[in-house]
């Protein structure tokens, strides 16, 4: 199961349910998913989703998940990271309306580097990415949930600073 998560931002992400409401109706990836769609008024036709799960039932959905796929929030990243689970970054991004800056752009530029999660930059890619995850032994090692913690924010302070 893929289990897609994208915050409590109050803009919508219509760009990635769309996509994955296309992938499924082409029947380009097989899995089932299980997608939260936060504040959207995107309503997918091809997959199941609620608006905004309570906290325990998202904890519990992603140590269900075979993969999740992401905002990149640093609270959403971080949960998926705890759990060891693979992770699909899809940032939202102030070009399309979805956020105030291109912040989360920056954290998916630095989970990518640390092969922490593969990024899509580009809606389009968003299939390859998920077929990649898939297949990656990278991904979910386990690196212990502090450590985990502490490299995110270290990295993104980091790449912030320069």
């Amino acid at each position: 199961m893929i289990f897609v998560t994208v915050g409590t931002h109050t803009k919508g992400f219509d760009r990635l349910f769309k996509e994955i409401d296309r992938l499924v109706s082409e029947d380009k990836i097989k899995d089932k998913f299980f997608v939260e769609v936060g504040k959207s008024d995107y309503r997918p036709e091809n997959y199941e989703y609620t608006d905004l799960l309570p906290f325990e039932k998202y904890k519990k959905m992603i140590s269900e998940a075979d993969l999740v796929i992401s905002h990149g929030g640093l609270g959403s990243v971080i949960n998926v990271l705890e759990k060891n689970k693979k992770l699909v970054v899809v940032p939202r991004r102030k070009e399309f309306d979805e956020h105030v800056d291109d912040h989360q752009l920056q954290i998916a530029k630095v989970l990518e580097k640390r092969e922490r999660a593969i990024p899509v930059y580009d809606i389009k890619n968003l299939e390859g990415a998920i077929k990649k995850a898939e297949k990656s032994k990278m991904l979910n090692r386990n690196i212990g949930k502090e450590n985990k913690i502490i490299e995110v924010i270290e990295n993104y302070i980091e790449e912030n600073n320069r």
